[in-house]
Formats: C-alpha cells, structure tokens, sequence
C-alpha cells in the first residue's frame, strides 16, 4: 500500500513538473519580449513592422494575455493534480476540471502537432526559396510548438492517472469479482 501511494505521489509530481517546465518556458520567452528583449528575433525590423500595426491591447494580448493563458493553464494542472483535500477533490468539481482538461488537452495537442508540421513544411519551403523567412528563428516555433505538445500531454497523463482515485469521503470504487 505504502509502496503504491508513494510511486503515485512520484508519477503525479514528474506530471506536474513536465507540464510546468513546459508553460514556464514559454511564459519566459514571451515575457522576455514583452521586457523588450530579441532573443529569438533575426529580422528586427520584420518584428517592428509587424507589431506596429498592432493596436495597445493587440501587442498586450501578445505579450501578456498569452502569459496568463500559461498562468490559468497551470492552475488547472495542478488542479487535476490536486490532492483529494482540495474542493477539486469532490466528484462533481473533479469530474468538470478533468472534463475541461481533457477536451483542452486534445485541442492543445491536435494545434501543437499541426502547428510542428506547418514549422517543417515552411523550413523546407525557406530553405528552397520558395517562401519569405519568419522574423522569427525556427528554433523559436519548435520551441513554443513543442512546449504546447509537451503540456498538452502531461494534462492527459495528469487525467488518466487520477482517474477514479475518490475523495476522503468516498474511496474509489473497486470492482468485485463479478465485475459490478
């Protein structure tokens, strides 16, 4: 018993920290352009244009408003991982958290591989000058693409692995030898 509660506090605190070393790393990416940096830009002058057309709350939405995307992504992954003293741990809050999660799993997923593969095809399609370069270094979208895929995964790890764990009130449900 001892042995299995402490291998599933393990698998639960790797999940977490997978898919919050992944929205971390793309939180500081973007808020180091919002401080002002240019790590990652090669055209300076491609990024000035492209936010100047953007409207105050355009380039805040950029910068900050996919910050606190990551911040309320985060939340919901601990959420997830709470432990069963939390409100998170009664079956219905657990069942809607775990719900969301599943479906923002899947859709963060799905736009995180369409995304890679759209990265792929504009580098071959670059390098055979056949398309525009990004302002952007590629390494900046296999980055924020793959840290998106990264906690998409750990969100869909975190629900499958506290599926049916109960609450302090109710235990989880064991099935008996006649299956009910």
């Amino acid at each position: 018993m001892w042995a299995s509660t402490r291998k599933a506090a393990w698998s639960r605190r790797a999940i977490g920290a997978v898919g919050l070393t992944a929205l971390g790393l793309y939180a500081v990416l973007k808020a180091a352009w919002a401080a002002g940096s240019r790590v990652g830009i090669v055209d300076r002058a491609a990024w000035d244009r492209a936010f100047g057309q953007l409207s105050d709350f355009e380039r805040w939405a950029v910068l900050w408003g996919t910050d606190l995307l990551a911040l309320g992504g985060a939340l919901v992954l601990l959420a997830v991982l709470a432990d069963r003293a939390t409100p998170f741990g009664r079956a219905p809050l657990r069942g809607a958290v775990r719900a969301g999660s599943w479906i923002a799993a899947i859709l963060l997923g799905a736009f995180a591989l369409a995304a890679l593969g759209s990265t792929v095809v504009s580098d071959v399609q670059v390098s055979r000058g056949e398309a525009e370069p990004s302002p952007m270094a590629a390494w900046v979208y296999y980055g924020v693409y793959t840290c998106f895929l990264a906690y998409a995964i750990a969100l869909a790890v975190a629900c499958m692995v506290t599926r049916d764990r109960g609450t302090a009130d109710h235990p989880p449900r064991r099935p008996t030898v006649d299956g009910h």
